[in-house]
């Protein structure tokens, strides 16, 4: 879980598009596929390069500075708990992997992700944010 970020901070998702693209042209023809692969090269440079701007000026620091990650853990019950989270707007990333899975835990794929806004309100007491619903990932054969 980690607080929202600045939505000045540059953002990867149209790197995720291409990848998209890339993956879906790989079927097709070659043509489409080199072009969708130099598109996200493109757009990764701009990316990094937008970062490189961003976190090097009084703002980037500052946002990075005030950025903060907490552990949850879950129960076999599905039901989760955090320490010492302040109060704020959090996103929270689900991700779930299989114990059948052989790999290497850092190499691991998860079988279901999602991402979900909260907010967590002043106090000590526990916080029910209701049932979440987590779609599988398709996985590619």
């Amino acid at each position: 879980m980690e607080t929202i970020p600045s939505s000045k901070i540059p953002s990867g998702l149209s790197l995720t598009n291409f990848l998209a693209r890339i993956q879906a042209t790989a079927v097709t023809n070659q043509v489409a596929k080199e072009k969708a692969e130099n598109e996200y090269q493109i757009a990764r440079e701009e990316l990094a390069e937008a970062a490189r701007k961003f976190y090097t000026a009084d703002e980037g620091k500052a946002a990075l500075n005030e950025s903060r990650r907490y552990l949850l853990y879950v129960n076999e019950d599905g039901l989760f708990r955090g320490e010492d989270i302040p109060a704020g707007k959090y996103i929270i990333h689900w991700k779930f992997f299989s114990k059948a899975d052989p790999m290497p835990a850092a190499f691991m794929r998860p079988v279901a992700q999602m991402d979900s806004e909260i907010v967590v309100p002043d106090g000590t007491e526990p916080l029910d944010l209701g049932v979440f619903r987590v779609r599988a990932v398709e996985r590619k054969r």
